[in-house]
């Protein structure tokens, strides 16, 4: 497990990327990060999770897994946290909708 954590983290040297795409990857990662949570805390307040699909949600804390070992694995902390929350929001929907179906 420690090998697989040194090989997604990389080098020191892979910290500074200065393409314009990490910069646009860096402001995406922060409107996403709040993405999921308006419909996180929908569920909440209203206590109901009717007419949400689980599979999407599945797809979406999946998706936003694999972005986190992208971000870990190019050091993008921008891209580390709004994956971390993607992920926790998608996970707590997934909780919702099958503890209040």
């Amino acid at each position: 497990m420690r090998s697989l954590f040194r090989h997604l983290i990389g080098s020191v040297e892979n910290r500074q990327h200065t393409h314009l795409i990490d910069s646009v990857a860096g402001v995406n990662s922060g409107i996403s990060a709040v993405a999921l949570l308006p419909q996180l805390f929908i569920v909440l307040q209203s206590r109901t999770a009717d007419g949400l699909s689980p599979l999407a949600f599945f797809l979406i804390a999946l998706n936003s897994f694999v972005w986190f070992l992208y971000g870990m694995h190019r050091q993008m902390l921008p891209l580390i946290i709004s994956s971390s929350l993607n992920t926790l929001a998608s996970i707590g929907i997934l909780i919702a909708i099958s503890v209040r179906g």
